[in-house]
Formats: C-alpha cells, structure tokens, sequence
C-alpha cells in the first residue's frame, strides 16, 4: 500500500497526487491519500475529487499501521526536505507513507499522460463564462496569473515568496511580444481589487474578474500560452495545457533568500525570466 499525506492549496494537492499515483502506476501498488491533514487546516480543504483521479481515501486505521511501520522501518517513509528533488521515489517498490509537495515534473513524467487524463474535471458545470471561455479558444490568448493573497498579506510569507515583481512581467510580456502574432492578454488573480490598483503594464489586458477557482483554473489550461508566477496553482494551470505550440513563462526564482533558485519545479520547456 502507498499512502500519500496531501496538505495545502489546489496545486499543491496535484503535485503530491500525481507523484505519488506515478509510483502507484510503476509499482502495481495501491494509491491511498491521507485527508486528515485537513481536519485542522482550514485555510485550504481537499479538492481533488474534482477531478477523474484514483480516489481512494486512507482510513485512519491504514495510516495508523502505515505510521507504525515507519517507527519499525524508516525506508517505508519518505519526507521531503527543503523542497528538493528527492531521487529516491522513483525506486520505491514497498509500502510507503509520502509526506511533502513534491514539486517537480520528474516525479511523473514518465507516466505524463495517465496524469493528463486523471487531472481533468470530473464535469464543467462551474463554467459561467462562456463568451470569455470561447474569445479564449479564438484568440492567441496569454494568461497572466498574479498571485496575492499571503504572498503579500502575511509579512513573513511575503519575505519568502514576494517574487514576481512588475520588471518580471513587464519582460514575460516582453518575450511573448516577440514570438506570438496578435497576442490577448488575460489576468487571472486571487485578488482583482489588488491587480486593479497595481499592475500597469504596457499592453493592453483583460483583467478576468472570475469567483471559483475551477472556472480560473480550467480557463487559464485552455489560454494557447502562459505567463505564471510563482504559484503552484498556475504551474498546473501551464502544464495542463494542450496546445502543442505553447509557449510558458515562468519565474527563474522561486523563493527568495540564499536558497531561492529550486530549478526542478521549473521544466526545462519553458522560458525562465529573470525577476
């Protein structure tokens, strides 16, 4: 059995799902997800049923006895350390119990389009925009995605993650300019008021007012390219997209601080801006 503890917001429950159902695809094993993170976090809840995944929900008596294993057996445990690319799932083949974000595309790359079809929406019912969902598709369509919320709101967040300044759009803008004919620009944010009185780049954009994250999730897979920040959130939102000729830009830091690079969560594909 694989057990796989999920904890944070939307993107951050797809990167541990999708590495831990990669090593459940490799092995023959069993996926279960350890929910009960949520039970005390009230930021954010659990929601992955939204999608066409595996789901199969650990009782508390499987993650009691997988956790008793891992006091007898450390190998049968596996926790991240400081967001780093940890080579030694890829060659789990016995019951483990997974604690961490695993943000890197190396985790499942191998196993992609299981994944692909696994993360797409159970129904599109929260579809309420249609004419923007269809100028979308008919456009060379761009998402700008600006996260805010704790990223700027929480003094000891912002210290960490307040990376995407206005220079790191303004050339993200820049370098599609240069390699999309008749780009339309469209921001997506977790906070609009914010974007409103702040972003003012040199183009002009369509700032998308939209208030579920499905719909802001599923409209910006569907834009023909990405601008993301550094935000799990539109890092799916990019990865998820199926147009062939995609161009995605992404932020060549992650964090900020002596260890801001972490390069793995950044596939190689996509074009790193300077921030």
């Amino acid at each position: 059995m694989l057990i796989v503890s999920l904890l944070g917001g939307v993107g951050n429950q797809l990167f541990q799902y999708a590495s831990a159902r990669a090593i459940s695809i490799r092995t023959g094993m069993e996926l279960k997800l350890d929910i009960t993170e949520f039970d005390d976090y009230k930021l954010r809840k659990y929601e992955l049923g939204n999608f066409n995944i595996q789901e199969n929900i650990a009782s508390v008596n499987e993650i009691v006895w997988m956790l008793k294993r891992k006091r007898l057996f450390q190998q049968n445990y596996f926790k991240e350390k400081n967001n780093r690319f940890m080579p030694e799932l890829l060659k789990i083949k016995h019951h483990a119990y997974l604690e961490g974000y695993f943000q890197s595309e190396k985790y499942f790359k191998d196993v992609e389009q299981i994944i692909r079809q696994e993360l797409t929406f159970k129904n599109l019912d929260f579809i309420q925009n249609q004419d923007i969902f269809k100028e979308l598709r008919q456009k060379n369509s761009v998402s700008i995605h600006i996260r805010c919320g704790d990223y700027i709101n929480d003094s000891k967040n912002e210290k960490i993650y307040n990376v995407c300044t206005m220079k790191y759009y303004q050339s993200a803008i820049k370098y599609i300019l240069e390699r999309v004919e008749n780009p339309a620009f469209y921001v997506f944010s977790d906070d609009i008021a914010w974007v409103v009185r702040n972003f003012k780049p040199d183009v002009d954009v369509k700032i998308l007012n939209i208030e579920n994250w499905q719909e802001d999730f599923y409209f910006m897979q569907n834009c023909k390219h990405n601008i993301i920040a550094n935000s799990s959130f539109s890092w799916w939102g990019a990865w998820l997209n199926s147009n062939p000729d995609k161009i995605i830009v992404a932020p060549d830091r992650w964090f900020n601080g002596p260890k801001s690079s972490y390069k793995p969560i950044v596939p190689n594909a996509w074009a790193k801006v300077r921030v």
